[in-house]
C-alpha cells in the first residue's frame, strides 16, 4: 500500500471529526527530511518518567473521526483503539545486518526435521509411495472437470500412465544418507530434504540471512497468496480466527506449539507480535499463522505486512528487508517456517528519547492520510479506508548512504484494511500510515525510511 511518499503537502484536505469541520491546509511541508543524523540530534534524551506513558504523551483510548481527500474519492473512516507497549522507556537503537551459521543450519535441521530421513538431495529417484500419490493427484484432477496445465483429458491419461510406468520400476523405500552442512557464506547456501514419510519429503533451505522451513513443498503455490504481500481473502483462501474444527487444535494450542518451537530453536529476544488462520478450500488444508518480531527493552518491533524491498531508483539506502519470523502450524505441527534477514544489535544510541505528545502525532495524521499515496483523486477511483488500531511500537528504519546500519527507532502505526473498487484488503496487519514518533516525520514501509 505505501508507495514513494510525498514530500510536500499537495493539495488541501477536508477533514469531517465528529463536528465535520473543515481544517486549514498547512502551509509547509509535513514530512521533513530522512537526515538520521538530524534524527538523532533531534532525539532528546528523556530522564525518567515521573508519569505514565500514556500521561506522558497525553494520549487517547480511542480515536474516532472521518477524513475526506479534496477530490473526494478517498474516504478514511477511524474508530480505532490506541495501543501502547507496556513500557516505561522507548530507546533508538542502532543494528547492523546478522547472518546464520554453519551451526545455525544444524540446529535447525535437527528441531525442524526431527523424526524425518535424510535424504541425498542428489538421488531424485521418487518411492512408489511418492508416485502413486502424483497419481492420485491427478485422478482427482481428471474428476474435477479442470484441465490445470493439460490440453485435454487424454493427456491427463498419458501423464498417468506414464507414472504408472515408472512406479514399477521405484524403490520401496529411501536409500539412507546423512546431511552434509557446511559454511554459510552470502555465496552458498545448504539445501537439505528428508522425508517424513515413504509419500511426504520436506525440505530445509538456508541461506547467509535466511532459514526457511516447508513441511509440504506440495503447498507452496496455495502458500504464496499469503506469503508474498498482503493476504486477500477469495475463493481460495479464507481468513479465520479459530480452525479448531479445521485442524483439531485451538489457537491457544498452535500458538503455545509455536512458542515451543521458538524455545527448541533457541532463539531469543522476540515475541508474538501478531496472528491469523487460514483456510484454503480448494487445497483441502489449513493452517494458523504467527508472526514473531525482535523485542528491544520490552518493547516491540511492529509487525506489518510490509518487507522494506521496495524497489526506488532515487532510493538513498540499498533495500534492507525486515527482520521476521513467520511458523504455520497444522494438526501435525509446524508445517512451514521463516526466519528473514537477522539483525545484529550494534549500540544503544539512547535509552529512553522524547516523544511528539500524541495531539502533534494526531494533527500530522489528520493532514496526511488523505494527501500521502492518494492517486484516487487524479485517477477518479473510489478507496475506503478503515483504521481499527492506532499503535506506539519500534521499527527499524534504513540509514542514509548506509547499506551497514539501520536504526530501530518508536513509530506510531495507524493499522486498517481498504476497499478498492471493489476489491476488499481486509487483513489486520496493514499500515495504512506509520509516522516517526520522534520528529512526526511520514516513514515509507515499503521503502524502509
Amino acid at each position: 500500500m505505501m508507495k514513494k511518499i510525498l514530500l510536500m503537502l499537495l493539495s488541501a484536505l477536508m477533514v469531517l471529526p465528529s463536528l465535520t469541520a473543515c481544517q486549514k491546509t498547512p502551509e509547509s511541508p509535513i514530512v521533513v527530511g530522512k537526515d538520521i543524523n538530524k534524527l538523532i540530534d533531534s532525539a532528546i534524551p528523556s530522564g525518567s518518567a515521573e508519569q505514565s506513558l500514556a500521561e506522558e504523551l497525553q494520549t487517547p483510548e480511542r480515536l474516532k473521526m472521518q477524513l475526506v481527500s479534496k477530490g473526494g474519492k478517498l474516504t478514511v473512516n477511524v474508530d480505532a483503539s490506541v495501543v501502547l507497549p507496556q513500557a516505561e522507556q522507548m530507546p533508538m537503537i542502532r543494528v547492523g545486518h546478522g547472518h546464520f551459521t554453519q551451526e545455525d543450519a544444524k540446529r535447525y535441521a535437527h528441531v525442524l526435521l526431527k523424526g524425518a530421513i535424510p535424504l541425498d538431495p542428489k538421488n531424485t529417484a521418487r518411492t512408489k509411495a511418492q508416485i502413486q500419490k502424483a497419481i492420485e493427484s491427478l485422478q482427482k484432477l481428471k474428476q474435477s472437470d479442470t484441465l490445470d496445465k493439460y490440453e485435454s483429458v487424454q493427456e491427463i491419461d498419458d501423464a498417468i500412465a506414464q507414472l504408472m510406468q515408472e512406479a514399477a520400476n521405484a524403490p520401496e523405500v529411501y536409500a539412507p544418507y546423512t546431511h552434509q552442512f557446511q559454511p554459510l557464506s552470502p555465496d552458498n547456501y545448504i539445501a537439505l530434504s528428508a522425508a517424513l514419510d515413504d509419500a511426504t519429503v520436506s525440505s530445509l533451505f538456508a541461506e547467509y540471512k535466511r532459514i526457511e522451513y516447508n513441511k509440504y513443498p506440495e503447498r507452496i503455490a496455495a502458500l504464496s497468496s499469503i506469503l508474498a504481500g498482503p493476504p486477500i481473502s477469495s475463493a481460495e483462501v479464507v481468513q479465520k480466527e479459530d480452525l479448531t474444527q479445521e485442524t483439531g487444535i485451538t489457537p491457544e494450542e498452535a500458538l503455545a506449539l509455536s512458542m515451543k518451537t521458538m524455545d527448541e530453536l533457541e532463539i531469543e529476544g522476540f515475541v508474538c507480535s501478531g496472528q491469523r488462520a487460514f483456510t484454503f478450500p480448494e487445497d483441502g488444508f489449513s493452517i494458523y499463522e504467527f508472526m514473531f518480531t525482535r523485542s528491544i527493552m520490552g518493547i516491540p518491533i511492529n509487525y506489518t505486512n510490509d518487507d522494506g524491498c521496495e524497489f526506488d531508483s532515487d532510493a538513498i539506502a540499498p533495500t534492507w528487508a525486515y527482520e521476521k519470523i513467520r511458523i504455520f502450524v497444522d494438526a501435525a505441527g509446524v508445517s512451514y517456517f521463516l526466519y528473514n534477514s537477522p539483525y545484529e544489535i550494534r549500540e544503544t544510541v539512547y535509552e529512553n528519547v522524547t516523544l511528539l505528545p500524541f495531539p502533534e502525532i494526531q494533527s500530522i495524521f489528520e493532514r496526511m492520510v488523505p494527501v500521502v499515496n492518494n492517486f484516487y483523486d487524479e485517477y477518479g477511483r473510489e478507496c475506503r479506508m478503515n483504521i481499527h488500531e492506532v499503535k506506539l511500537g519500534l521499527m527499524r528504519i534504513t540509514e542514509q548512504n548506509s547499506k551497514d546500519t539501520g536504526l530501530i527507532i518508536p513509530v506510531w502505526d495507524f493499522m486498517g484494511t481498504y476497499e478498492e473498487e471493489g476489491t476488499f484488503f481486509d487483513d489486520a496487519y496493514t499500515s495504512l500510515l506509520t509516522i516517526n514518533a520522534v520528529d512526526g516525520s511520514i516513514i515509507d514501509r515499503g521503502l524502509g525510511y
